[in-house]
């Protein structure tokens, strides 16, 4: 309290497990109960809170939701998928996706951040990244700070002008305007295009080059 220092949590908010030890067994739902209490009590103490991933019921007491999964669970049957959960929540708290320096595809995690309202994240260690060779920790091989400081940088500076104070609104509407290519529209009707395509598109509206998003502000 007295250096005013929030607190993250990496289960809580995330995992939901009961204990099914028949001399005292713990549902799910009796799991859950204990977690919220917990946060109940940090959140009145006014302790700022972080989770991960960010289950539906923690999102009251959260400040923050970290590494929330964006992209859902594919299916050959959906023809597209729409981001329902960050449309919901959008306005009402922060979150972000993966470390963009940790996913597979940095341009993909960054347009997936763009078109669903999340803020960028970055995951990094002063050491060389050598130093995980053949340890339990190679899924952080991307984290050295002086190999993607330049990068990281130019990422966050752009973004952060361009979706500037999107972050405390509402989104009205979520469009698939062509297979990976999507628009995503604000309470004050400032739209973020995406095309996650190799492919500029194009419509009478609007021209968005491949690989790329595209604020669009209102007049007004």
């Amino acid at each position: 309290d007295k250096q005013n220092v929030g607190i993250g949590f990496e289960d809580v908010g995330f995992m939901l497990s009961g204990d099914y030890n028949p001399r005292r067994p713990v549902s799910r739902e009796a799991s859950m109960n204990l977690q919220i209490a917990e946060l109940e009590k940090i959140k009145a103490a006014g302790t700022p809170v972080t989770v991960t991933s960010g289950n539906e019921y923690a999102i009251a007491y959260a400040d923050l939701v970290t590494e929330m999964n964006l992209t859902g669970k594919s299916s050959l049957i959906l023809d597209a998928q729409i981001p329902f959960y960050e449309i919901a929540i959008h306005g009402l708290v922060d979150y972000t996706g993966s470390a963009i320096n940790l996913t597979g595809n940095a341009v993909d995690t960054v347009l997936k951040c763009a078109e669903t309202g999340a803020g960028l994240s970055f995951t990094f260690f002063a050491e060389d990244a050598d130093i995980l060779q053949g340890t339990e920790y190679m899924d952080f091989f991307g984290a050295n700070y002086d190999g993607w400081k330049d990068k990281a940088k130019e990422y966050a500076t752009r973004y952060e002008k361009e979706l500037a104070g999107l972050n405390n609104q509402f989104i009205t509407e979520h469009r698939v305007l062509a297979d990976g290519v999507t628009a995503t529209v604000y309470e004050d009707n400032t739209v973020v295009y995406v095309n996650t395509t190799v492919f500029e598109y194009t419509d009478e509206n609007v021209t968005i080059p491949a690989r790329e998003y595209l604020v669009e502000r209102s007049e007004k």
